[in-house]
């Protein structure tokens, strides 16, 4: 079995799974959504290994651009906050917050059910 096609029968899966009772939409990780996922997780689901690898490099790159340059993007964000309006300023917020929150439901995810290959 090919890595490419153990890593799409996961995801596959992975969807399937999460796609019971209220999650109809995974860009809401946080709730159903997350609840099906560690429910499939805990029946024998699991992260294939080349695809955890994947991840982590994933994971290894984000780190390194906010260590590096995490610094400078706050120096951008906040000149182009200057210039937009308290409503878009708000928006901005709004959409930042969502976004945290759901990275930090699918990364507590993926800690609980990292593969032992990890």
């Amino acid at each position: 079995v090919s890595t490419q096609s153990t890593g799409a029968t996961f995801v596959k899966d992975l969807f399937n799974s999460m796609n019971n009772g209220q999650c109809v939409d995974a860009r809401y990780f946080c709730g159903p959504c997350k609840a099906n996922a560690h429910s499939w997780f805990s029946s024998g689901g699991d992260i294939p290994c080349c695809l955890n690898k994947v991840i982590a490099a994933g994971i290894e790159a984000f780190d390194y651009v906010v260590k590096n340059y995490g610094a400078q993007a706050e120096e951008w964000a906040e000149l182009v906050s200057a210039e937009l309006s308290e409503a878009a300023n708000a928006k901005a917020a709004e959409i930042k917050a969502d976004i945290e929150d759901q990275a930090a439901c699918i990364a507590e995810t993926y800690k609980e059910h990292k593969p032992g290959c990890a």
